[in-house]
């Protein structure tokens, strides 16, 4: 897929149970990612994967993974069956080295500076399928200035990359005139606060539909302000 041509790559993350996951099917969101790190809130126990993972159709679901043992996350992958990993942690490139070694494609997850730095990229350019790239405060689920990012058709040394933070149906669409990613990535900007009192939010059918909606209409002809910062709770 060339960068700026429709449809871009959409990926929503942290999907945990069996409707938003088939909310992500319905609405034609091309990857899932699926949460396997201990003890956070998104992730998706042994228990739950076998109806996450069938609920998804034709959504490509995405191990997500942080600093955990490689042979560990190589045997989880393989026995659900999930084709790409998530490297969300500070893992040595050696170590996506391995798991594409074991057939995997890998997603190496990295904040502003990291993106901005030649030898960091370089270092993952060659063992990386993708890249996500969040601000300064990765994973906060807030927006961040997009135009900060310089991406050279839609990727960093070569890699596709999928833009993250604070992304939500209301402003997709500047982020992507703002940077022009291969794709995009978004958690919190399409969930809903649970019923049940202390649960963890939920995805939220209706925003992930307008979330691909808004992700793949055309172009815009001009480019906004860089970084529009509303932030996503």
């Amino acid at each position: 897929m060339s960068a700026g041509a429709a449809p871009r790559e959409v990926k929503v993350c942290g999907v945990r149970t069996p409707e938003g996951a088939r909310a992500c099917a319905e609405s034609g969101v091309d990857f899932a990612g699926v949460n396997r790190v201990p003890g956070v809130a998104r992730a998706v126990r042994d228990a739950d994967m076998p109806q996450v993972l069938a609920a998804l159709g034709d959504c490509v679901p995405v191990l997500v993974v942080r600093n955990q043992p490689v042979d560990q996350v190589i045997a989880d992958a393989l026995h659900w069956g999930v084709p790409v990993v998530q490297l969300h942690g500070d893992e040595p490139a050696s170590e996506g080295r391995r798991l594409r070694a074991a057939g995997l494609r890998v997603v190496k997850a990295m904040h502003l500076a990291q993106a901005r730095d030649p030898d960091y990229v370089a270092a993952w350019s060659g063992v990386a399928w993708r890249f996500v790239v969040d601000g300064r405060d990765a994973g906060s689920g807030k927006a961040w200035r997009w135009g900060e990012l310089r991406l050279r058709r839609g990727a960093l040394g070569g890699v596709p990359v999928w833009l993250a933070g604070g992304l939500r149906p209301g402003n997709v669409a500047a982020a992507i005139a703002a940077v022009s990613p291969a794709g995009v990535d978004t958690a919190s900007g399409v969930e809903s606060p649970s019923p049940v009192p202390g649960a963890p939010a939920e995805q939220d059918p209706a925003r992930i539909a307008a979330f691909v909606t808004a992700a793949r209409q055309p172009p815009v002809p001009t480019t906004p302000s860089p970084g529009a910062t509303t932030s996503c709770n």
